[in-house]
């Protein structure tokens, strides 16, 4: 899956780490409130379903004999409380408000759990975007994925949900069994036929 990003804010930042991370959730979008959800928070009770993050974990490596801070970009699990060092990993908040045209209390940062895959983060400054690409398969339904990201201070907030559009050979195989099915006629002799779609 290819997640893009596009806005001015892109074009100011000096790394991508620092951009906010993309939140998902594996049943879709359920935020809570109605539009424009101004006022709606990042819930961490599990009802709005986020449960994955895709960013850039920092990991402790030993390989050259000492203890190195090494960045890891993808996909991990989400926890809402983590107190292990390094304590970048912990799920970090905007602190935006009214006041400050930001919105208060959304995830922007971390969370990272167990890893889950790898992900490639690749910004793009001359064109303002920034983009996320990162398999799928680890997700029940890939065609029903709620989003999250935040920039830092919570001026700039995306929400939203996937919708899966079907493969043209997909599309080719249910319209020919609508077709089939527009053949079929009941039994002259009053024999019920049921067929569901």
């Amino acid at each position: 899956m290819t997640v893009q990003l596009v806005g001015s804010y892109f074009y100011y930042v000096g790394s991508p780490r620092n951009d906010g991370d993309l939140y998902l959730s594996s049943t879709g979008w359920k935020v809570s409130g109605s539009s424009h959800h101004r006022t709606d928070t990042f819930m961490t009770d599990g009802s709005e379903g986020w449960d994955y993050v895709v960013g850039v974990k920092k990991v402790s490596d030993y390989s050259t004999g000492r203890r190195v801070i090494v960045d890891v970009p993808g996909v991990y699990k989400l926890v809402f409380a983590n107190t292990d060092p390094p304590f970048d990993n912990a799920l970090q908040y905007t602190n935006g408000g009214p006041s400050s045209g930001g919105r208060a209390l959304q995830a922007y940062r971390g969370g990272y759990g167990d890893f889950v895959e790898p992900a490639t983060l690749t910004p793009d400054y001359a064109h303002s975007m920034l983009t996320y690409t990162f398999d799928t398969s680890f997700l029940t339904n890939p065609g029903s994925i709620g989003f999250h990201w935040a920039m830092y201070c919570g001026n700039d907030v995306i929400e939203g949900q996937s919708h899966s559009v079907p493969e043209p050979g997909t599309l080719f195989l249910l319209c020919l069994g609508l077709a089939g099915l527009a053949g079929v006629k009941r039994d002259s002799r009053g024999n019920p036929c049921d067929f569901s779609v």
